[in-house]
């Protein structure tokens, strides 16, 4: 039977996805209206601290030691490109790490998102941990192995741990 091209858009969405209600009023912008106003506050002298961007190591924020160790001693294996879920030794850490804690249901596949940058996590100022032909940079950035997610969305979280605070870190409630 020959392709006779996509199906209709009606046919790939029957209904559309419900928000949940606690996450109504998140807003994720880099450009627009939010930016805008946190240029003109900054303008103003304020300092802001922008959540928003992805780059937690800004933060003091780092990947734990045996996600990096793991990362690193799997290197010569890896693609420039990963799977959408991630390196799957970085996934695997994850859920052994997990599973060692006595979490019944830690399995890679629960995993969302693991470490899909190699740059973000690997210590970029060490060129004998990169595949032959890769330029290190010269900075080093950290991840965390994925973000928070519910419990109930069946995935794990992984907790990205500051620099000073090896185990945990501080949760500590926002202003509004």
């Amino acid at each position: 039977m020959p392709f006779d091209g996509p199906a209709p858009m009606s046919t790939l969405s029957p209904k559309p996805l419900a928000i949940r209600e606690r996450l109504s009023e998140v807003r994720y912008e880099i450009r627009g209206e939010l930016a805008r106003r946190a240029r003109e506050l900054e303008a103003q002298g304020r300092k802001l601290i922008k959540l928003n961007i992805g780059n937690p190591g800004n933060f003091g924020f780092r990947a734990p030691e045996h996600l990096q160790r793991a990362i690193a001693d799997d290197m010569g294996r890896t693609d420039p490109y990963t799977h959408q879920q991630g390196l799957p030794v970085a996934r695997e850490a994850i859920a052994a790490y997990y599973a060692r804690r006595g979490a019944p249901d830690a399995h890679p596949d629960r995993v969302p998102g693991a470490l899909a940058g190699l740059p973000a996590v690997v210590g970029l100022d060490h060129p004998q941990r990169w595949p032959p032909g890769v330029l290190p940079l010269r900075r080093r950035e950290r991840l965390p192995a994925g973000p928070e997610r519910d419990r109930d969305a069946g995935v794990l979280a992984h907790p990205c741990h500051r620099a000073d605070q090896p185990e945990q870190p501080q949760r500590r409630q926002l202003p509004a």
